[in-house]
């Protein structure tokens, strides 16, 4: 398995980000009318259907689907992997940062995805949030399987432990 991140952990979390995604997170938290926590700016009327409590952290996961722009980072091929890993964990963090108020805080999870095939400079970085709860998604259990993606789960504990490092 090839590293697409610097080696100090300790820059893992820096960088910008673009101003659509920034906006994301500026506008925070909000919880959905059967309890799911969504990122305010991507919560719509056309997401007001009823799910059961089982359902939550799958509808969140549905939700919470922020694709980030990398195309700015295309001017030096040989860091894009690396600098739209960075992009996506900066993302993740700074959402999960965003909710500590919140009851759901501690099962709160970031997954962020970075394409990796041939075709990597399409696919641009992805982030999910979700919470752990009811029949949450676990096949992120093992990241080894994902092949045409470099993957990291981002969890509370990570955020506390980053932010004592900076």
């Amino acid at each position: 398995m090839r590293r697409l991140v610097s080696e100090e952990p300790s820059n893992w979390f820096l960088g910008d980000l673009p101003p659509e995604a920034q906006d994301i997170i500026d506008a925070g938290w909000r919880h959905g009318p059967n309890g799911e926590l969504v990122l305010a700016a991507l919560w719509g009327t056309g997401w007001e259907r009823r799910v059961g409590t089982n359902d939550l952290a799958n509808r969140e996961y549905e939700i919470n689907d922020v694709y980030i722009d990398c195309t700015d980072l295309v001017d030096n091929l040989g860091t894009y992997l690396n600098r739209a890993a960075n992009r996506g964990l900066l993302f993740g963090r700074l959402a999960l940062e965003k909710a500590q108020l919140l009851d759901e805080y501690a099962s709160l999870v970031a997954v962020v995805s970075v394409g990796i095939e041939d075709d990597f400079l399409t696919h641009g970085t992805t982030v999910k949030l979700f919470t752990r709860r009811g029949n949450y998604p676990n096949w992120f259990q093992d990241l080894e399987r994902f092949t045409t993606e470099a993957m990291a789960i981002i969890y509370p504990s990570d955020v506390a432990e980053i932010n004592g490092r900076h």
